[in-house]
């Protein structure tokens, strides 16, 4: 919605079925990496997913965007490594880097879905909140929405 607002595009509505980034979008950690799927056919979405993620957090300060370094970090119950201060240093075997600051950065979902579609809302996209029943799809494309098995078929594109 946020995007499609931004190009100019006044007619967009979210469906949501019971609150923005209620449940998997609201709790997930928000890790992004830069360089994970450079050895996919994933490589440049993955790393323009990551340089947006960037943009969005210099424009938008309050998205608990960060850098931060990823380890790998493996456990035992025997012995630790100390230098893993978060972890029972008494259970950190091995620690091994991942990712760099400058390669990983950690997101909170729930702000960036919340700042992203108050944004949208700013500039005319509504939200509406209602289970929806079932999509209709015409030559591979999706045409219309049903709420229920009584409303009316709502176009969409």
């Amino acid at each position: 919605a946020y995007y499609l607002t931004q190009l100019g595009h006044c007619n967009v509505t979210v469906y949501e079925q019971c609150g923005i980034a209620c449940h998997s979008s609201g709790k997930a950690g928000g890790f992004l990496a830069r360089t994970w799927c450079d050895e996919t056919d994933l490589k440049d979405l993955a790393r323009a997913s990551y340089d947006l993620h960037m943009l969005l957090a210099k424009k938008f300060p309050d998205l608990d965007y960060r850098n931060v370094k990823t380890l790998k970090v493996e456990t035992s119950s025997e012995k630790g490594d100390p230098t893993v201060a978060w972890c029972d240093s008494d259970h950190a075997v091995n620690v091994e880097v991942l990712e760099t600051p400058n390669n990983s950065a950690k997101v909170s979902p729930r702000l960036l879905c919340t700042k992203l579609l108050s944004e949208a809302k700013k500039m005319g996209a509504k939200v509406e909140f209602c289970r929806i029943d079932r999509i209709v799809i015409e030559n591979e494309k999706v045409t219309h929405i049903c709420k229920d098995e009584k409303s009316d078929p709502v176009p969409v594109d």
